[in-house]
């Protein structure tokens, strides 16, 4: 290997060895409140827990299941909801915030 690919490859190794742990520890703070919000959450959510868990009514979580927008599963006769899934519903339902240009 010539000089510049050995000098290229150290200082590219010193900067993964810089940069990489803040890389990591920023995803895992980014990740660890939505990891540890479905944790303590139940698996499967009944209508009733749903409804209070995302302040909708009876009303709406059953139409959103009946129109197809909300996944169940059945467990016998009873419907249930997976954490994950009404997780996932509520991230593509999320609106990122706008930045005043003014303001930055």
């Amino acid at each position: 290997m010539d000089p510049i690919s050995l000098a290229v490859k150290a200082a590219f190794t010193a900067a993964l060895h810089e940069t990489l742990p803040q890389a990591v520890h920023d995803a895992v703070l980014e990740a660890l409140p939505s990891a540890v919000r479905l944790a303590s959450l139940p698996l499967l959510l009944t209508r009733a827990e749903l409804a209070e868990l995302t302040g909708w009514s009876l009303r709406k979580v059953d139409s959103m299941r009946q129109s197809g927008r909300l996944p169940y599963v059945r467990v016998g006769r009873a419907v249930r909801f997976r954490t994950s899934d009404v997780e996932a519903l509520l991230d593509e339902a999320r609106v990122a915030a706008r930045v005043d240009a003014d303001a930055a």
